[in-house]
């Protein structure tokens, strides 16, 4: 079993908070993460019917079962059950009672924020990160063409699975069935065609019309789907990064998939062969860079807040970090071998941060003052 960066964050937040909300996509490690840092907790999913319809027609009857805690997985499928749970906690100073799970951020965050204020330690739980893996022998030299196609989803590291089979079976069961519940479309085609869409515009800016056009319904049904695939935890915006050091900014957001194992099925990759010669191997490579940014914000417990920079004339930064006092440029680029042209949106922005370079090559040194930062250590960067 390979164990979770997130495991010390959660056990921390248990001291503090009565209530431990993991949120997550499906299938990203939520329940074994719950089970390991609770072991002795009562474990209960809401998947199950009985207990579901339990929970809904009976909830303080269901909540007196578990007087002294439990982990409720999937919580959103029983989410007025978090009304009831206030009255529990709220006559009690028990901290880490409660253990909440859920794959939906639109189903659970009002009602943590209606219920649970300042009650609820909230944390989210991606797929696997590179640093996690890495500590795994058999992981840790795997190519970044692998590493891109195969995503990180833990079924395919926990057991014998084939990677395309398995992708298959989790966009049907879980990413098309339940979106398609949450927002209630019954044409499977359409729905199937705006994932592919999505996948099509991995690491570009997001132009609801241009979607509109291609997939044949309007930009604020676009942008309506566009929500919902964000808070299952299937996409993400990256915005734009607005400190004025001009005024002629890009301003609109850029679409990233949360695993780039998803967007390589969804594109029809066949094999991580294919990557190397692929005409979206740099959108790939920029958006698992991207992703581990991401997971390595979230894994610490901190919030995760990535940008990029772009003005009108084309220049532009594809990863801002903003810390504590200062700010950190990345330049990301799928090539294997380091040339002068990719330095050339860095060296404007010399004076306003600290600047790194990423690539698919091996050798990690520091050049101009540019950190060059090789794939296979970015987990040691981040």
């Amino acid at each position: 079993m390979i164990k979770r960066d997130l495991q010390k964050v959660v056990l921390t937040l248990a001291k503090g908070f009565p209530v431990i909300v993991i949120q997550g996509p499906r299938q990203s490690g939520k329940t074994t993460l719950s089970k390991l840092c609770f072991p002795k907790k009562p474990y209960v999913s809401l998947e199950n019917p009985d207990n579901e319809l339990y929970a809904k027609e009976d909830p303080r009857g269901f909540l007196e079962q578990y007087k002294h805690g439990a982990i409720f997985d999937e919580i959103q499928r029983s989410p007025d059950l978090i009304r009831y749970l206030q009255e529990i906690i709220d006559n009690s100073k028990e901290m880490g009672r409660y253990i909440l799970t859920g794959s939906s951020q639109l189903l659970l965050n009002e009602k943590v924020s209606q219920s649970l204020a300042g009650r609820a330690g909230i944390v989210e739980c991606l797929p696997f990160s590179q640093a996690e893996l890495s500590r795994v022998k058999k992981h840790k030299n795997m190519s970044i063409e692998e590493s891109i196609y195969k995503g990180s989803y833990p079924p395919l590291y926990d057991r014998d699975l084939d990677t395309r089979h398995w992708l298959q079976a989790y966009t049907a069961q879980y990413v098309e069935k339940d979106i398609r519940q949450l927002l209630n479309i019954q044409d499977h085609t359409m729905f199937h065609l705006f994932l592919k869409t999505c996948a099509a515009h991995t690491g570009q800016i997001i132009d609801a019309a241009k979607f509109s056009n291609q997939i044949g319904v309007n930009a604020t049904t676009v942008k309506r789907w566009l929500s919902i695939l964000e808070a299952s935890y299937i996409c993400f915006q990256l915005r734009p990064y607005y400190k004025n050091y001009n005024k002629r900014l890009v301003k609109k957001p850029k679409l990233y998939f949360y695993d780039t194992g998803l967007a390589s099925y969804l594109l029809n990759i066949q094999s991580s062969d294919d990557i190397t010669s692929h005409a979206y191997k740099g959108a790939l490579f920029e958006n698992w860079v991207i992703g581990e940014a991401l997971k390595s914000k979230m894994n610490k417990g901190q919030l995760a807040d990535p940008y990029f920079w772009r003005d009108n004339k084309g220049v532009e930064i594809d990863l801002v970090l903003p810390e504590s006092h200062d700010v950190s440029f990345y330049e990301i680029k799928s090539g294997k071998t380091i040339t002068s042209d990719w330095f050339k949106s860095l060296n404007k922005f010399s004076d306003h941060g600290k600047l790194n370079l990423i690539y698919a090559g091996s050798s990690t040194t520091l050049r101009s003052g540019v950190q060059i930062i090789s794939y296979k250590e970015l987990y040691k960067w981040l």
